[in-house]
């Protein structure tokens, strides 16, 4: 989208170019890669997306009971808790309150109680619209960053924009709750199984204290790729190397090529990949207008016909791994209808892989038999050669067999190997950004945190790139100055640092009368 022809003072929240500046290639050297500046600059970038979402948050309170602290603090305070990795909302709240610096950034001299925090947490899962506006506007903003960088030459010039190449898969996000043992419906405990007579000590099956519901209901038990202790994959009941599992499932599509999620759900663990492809696709296109993919990459969980269709009728090249076919037992060779090979080649009158001369521009494919030929090499009838050519126009079937880029092709590999970005960035998430680590139930607030999990990890990608820091742009850890023997401030500070130090063991008696 061009932008207006007269300069303006506001931002263009639907067009990628940022008219507030017309210099869109410097930025100031001040600006901080590190510390509690780079806390700063998040959450000043987070705030100042949140505009919508504090006025909702102040009507409300205007309508309920008094105001206690600032909504704008409280924001603050969650994106903290992200963005420092704290699980449990104790150990945040002690850790910030000893932490004058931060306590400033939020705009408070003291920290909200336990059962605040959790109550605006709460609050916070009716206001999912506000929030999702606060991921477009900071996704535009990346957009924004990345061309300002290739532009400057901070980022190669080949590097294509963000978006051209979207991933999409799905991870496991398991339930605060135990899976709930199957129920007995049987109008007498007589007429129950062995098992259940056996384990159960109620006389009424609707009172039984062995088979109770889960504290959970919203959550599933699905499959996940197996996990051994050793972090390999290992196959604990022989089905595909899978294993079972008891929450939900995280559906993502992100940028290939910079790693960066654009589009997250979340749903029961039972619902399966295939069936949210379509609906994933779609949303993410309806609600990001500027983004312009070329391909979709995505691996077996994903090979369905209707996948390969509707991709392709929305302009994209589906990169799609495809399920191997099932081996024919007399020759042992494993063939797509018996005419083409595992990797999408059709096969000659021979029996042998026909080599690929290239597409035409209407996207035909073109094979001729091997170089070498086959025992059918010679005449075979009056019209019928070995060496004759054979072509192909990716339709339908064939979409999901050969693929508008064939699958054999280097290419097709090439672009296939982007796919691993959306599996580091759930590493990432995981480990840095609390993307399955909650104490919730119920699938609407378990959705604000994986939504907040990824809104944090935007953020701070964002901030790497306003300091010009492409290099270390998918790096979460924030370091902050050494504290303690050597560090500058006044003693008072450097006693406060220590207790901050010390917060691994909550507050110990011994700095105990510090903190306070």
């Amino acid at each position: 989208m061009s932008p207006p022809a007269a300069p303006d003072t506001t931002r263009d929240r639907y067009s990628l170019v940022d008219t507030r500046n017309n210099n869109t290639t410097k930025r100031p050297s001040s600006i901080p890669k590190d510390g509690y500046g780079f806390y700063k600059l998040v959450l000043d970038t987070y705030l100042g997306h949140s505009d919508e979402l504090i006025r909702e948050l102040d009507k409300s309170h205007e309508r309920h009971g008094r105001h206690g602290f600032p909504s704008r603090a409280k924001l603050a305070i969650f994106q903290l808790q992200f963005l420092r990795n704290e699980r449990y909302n104790n150990h945040h709240l002690n850790r910030l309150s000893a932490s004058p610096k931060l306590l400033e950034m939020c705009g408070l001299d003291d920290v909200p109680d336990e059962g605040t925090y959790s109550r605006f947490k709460k609050k916070l899962v009716e206001y999912s619209e506000q929030l999702a506006e606060i991921q477009d506007l900071t996704l535009r903003d990346l957009a924004r960053e990345i061309r300002r960088l290739r532009k400057a030459g901070g980022i190669p010039k080949k590097a294509p924009p963000l978006g051209e190449y979207l991933a999409i898969d799905a991870t496991d996000i398991p339930a605060w709750a135990k899976r709930p043992r199957s129920h007995c419906n049987a109008p007498d405990k007589e007429n129950c199984t062995v098992k259940h007579r056996r384990h159960c000590d109620s006389p009424d099956p609707e009172k039984c204290t062995k088979h109770k519901p889960s504290a959970d209901p919203s959550a599933k038990r699905g499959r996940r790729t197996a996990k051994g202790k050793s972090g390999t994959n290992t196959a604990d009941d022989g089905e595909n190397g899978t294993e079972g599992f008891f929450g939900y499932k995280a559906h993502v599509i992100s940028d290939a090529v910079y790693g960066i999620p654009l589009h997250i759900v979340l749903t029961p663990a039972n619902d399966g990949e295939t069936t949210h492809f379509a609906e994933d696709l779609d949303a993410v296109l309806e609600r990001h207008p500027w983004l312009k993919p070329k391909c979709l990459l995505a691996d077996k969980g994903y090979d369905s016909k209707d996948n390969f269709v509707h991709t392709a009728k929305r302009g994209i090249i589906p990169v799609i791994a495809v399920r191997r076919p099932p081996k024919n037992k007399e020759t042992g060779e494993r063939r797509f209808d018996g005419t083409y090979t595992e990797e999408g080649r059709p096969v000659c009158m021979g029996g042998k892989p026909m080599a690929w001369l290239g597409t035409d521009p209407d996207g035909a494919h073109h094979f001729r038999c091997p170089a070498g030929g086959c025992h059918l090499r010679d005449k075979i009838d009056w019209s019928r050669y070995c060496d004759s050519e054979h072509s192909e126009k990716p339709e339908g079937e064939l979409l999901r067999t050969i693929g508008i880029i064939p699958r054999f092709s280097k290419l097709w590999r090439k672009i296939y190997n982007k796919r691993g970005s959306i599996e580091r960035w759930f590493s990432s998430a995981k480990r840095s950004r609390l993307l399955d680590k909650h104490q919730l139930l119920r699938m609407g607030k378990i959705s604000l945190h994986v939504n907040m999990s990824m809104l944090a990890w935007l953020l701070t990608a964002l901030a790497r790139l306003k300091a010009d820091d492409y290099r270390r742009m998918r790096h979460m850890y924030i370091r902050l100055p050494r504290s303690g023997r050597g560090a500058g401030g006044t003693a008072a500070e450097r006693e406060l640092a220590a207790v901050h130090v010390c917060q691994g063991c909550y507050l110990c008696p011994q700095h105990a009368a510090v903190g306070a």
